[in-house]
């Protein structure tokens, strides 16, 4: 008779069970049969609220293209006319990196007629 043909019985059901098919109680010191332990398992993943289902509502999905967050966005300075790009993962940046003035714009997000008159106006103002 090998080591694991000796029957034990469980603690929760009193079943005479093989030791290879026993477990550790969640307490850590009973040992209890498989089916027991698959019970146990199933019962703190059930809701609470005694539904056979968990509420769908609850779960919210949230899904991030892993390629969106790869692309980089490219800035414009509006004071320094600085032009570079950054990850879209790294977030927006606050202030411009060359000349740390919050003048920064998307570049494409606004129009040349727009550009065209805001720098216009820096160049006049004194």
């Amino acid at each position: 008779m090998s080591s694991q043909d000796i029957l034990i019985a469980c603690k929760r059901c009193n079943t005479k069970t093989p030791v290879r098919d026993m477990k550790y109680d969640m307490n850590g010191s009973d040992l209890i049969c498989g089916r027991c332990y698959e019970i146990k398992i199933a019962a703190k993943k059930m809701p609470r609220d005694g539904s056979k289902y968990a509420d769908p509502r609850k779960f919210k999905l949230e899904f991030t293209d892993p390629l969106e967050a790869k692309k980089e966005v490219k800035y414009f300075c509006q004071h320094c006319k600085f032009k570079f790009s950054r990850k879209k993962e790294h977030g927006v940046p606050k202030v411009c990196p060359n000349c740390n003035k919050m003048s920064l714009v998307i570049q494409g997000s606004t129009s040349a007629d727009t550009l065209l008159r805001d720098s216009s106006r820096k160049e006049f103002d004194f």
